[in-house]
């Protein structure tokens, strides 16, 4: 889901190479939904998203991820991290990203972190900031009665 404050003239529908002669540059928001993996999309956090992209001028792409116990882990992950590469390589949005900003909340920021990891691990660039909201980062404890 592509959120944007402004027109954007290269984006239109349906997508293809023809619409995108003129590429606006403007740093963008790469954003993961949270949800325990298990629930939410892009649709339920668009209230704040739009909020944000108001607010920053800055359009937004919401990546709505399979959800467990349908898919497994590492699904998840390689589907972010696929839709940050497409996000680098693709001028189909009208846009050149002058920097991504890698945003998550729950889930999302546990998603958000652990790509910047896969990144490192995979030799592309990283993102050029990230803002995680209550993630999950360490899921190695076991409780204690």
């Amino acid at each position: 889901r592509l959120i944007s404050a402004k027109l954007i003239p290269g984006f239109k529908f349906p997508f293809n190479e023809k619409n995108t002669r003129e590429l606006i540059e403007t740093p963008i928001i790469l954003h993961f939904h949270g949800g325990g993996f298990v629930s939410g999309s892009s649709g339920m956090h668009e209230n704040y998203l739009r909020e944000w992209t108001l607010g920053s001028g800055f359009p937004i792409l919401s990546v709505d991820y399979s959800l467990a116990p349908q898919k497994r882990f590492p699904r998840q992950l390689n589907e972010c991290f696929l839709a940050y590469q497409w996000l680098l390589s693709t001028n189909l949005l009208g846009i050149r990203p002058t920097k991504v900003i890698l945003v998550g909340d729950s889930a999302g920021g546990s998603l958000a972190a652990s790509m910047c990891l896969k990144c490192g691990e995979e030799g592309i660039k990283s993102p050029d900031a990230l803002m995680l909201f209550y993630p999950s980062l360490d899921l190695s404890s076991t409780p204690h009665p």
